[in-house]
């Protein structure tokens, strides 16, 4: 038997490139008057579904593509020298050693 889809939640949800479930946001119906500028632009905005949200929703629309999370490697990475120091300290490190490697060639 062919799946079908939910279309009540066809129409409201939609899915990401990034395999995010996105809605709209409640409170843009009515009584908008009394609403502050910031709570209507805010409530503008689509909403990211959280996870257990998103498993329902899914069942619902089964066109909808959700993509796999990656989930981070079992293995961590092996304790090195380069893999201890930072960015930042990197880039003194190289900015320290061109100074040196400048002195010695003015003392030549």
């Amino acid at each position: 038997m062919k799946l079908k889809t939910n279309k009540s939640a066809a129409k409201r949800f939609r899915a990401t490139s990034t395999g995010k479930i996105v809605g709209k946001k409640a409170g843009r119906g009515h009584l908008l008057i009394q609403k502050a500028k910031r709570q209507k632009k805010l409530a503008n905005k689509p909403k990211i579904m959280q996870k257990g949200d998103a498993k329902r929703i899914a069942k619902l629309i089964p066109g909808l593509k959700l993509k796999k999370r990656n989930k981070p490697l079992s293995n961590p990475v092996k304790n090195t020298q380069e893999n201890k120091t930072s960015p930042k300290t990197a880039q003194k490190e190289v900015k320290v050693a061109k100074e040196k490697s400048l002195e010695k060639e003015s003392k030549e």
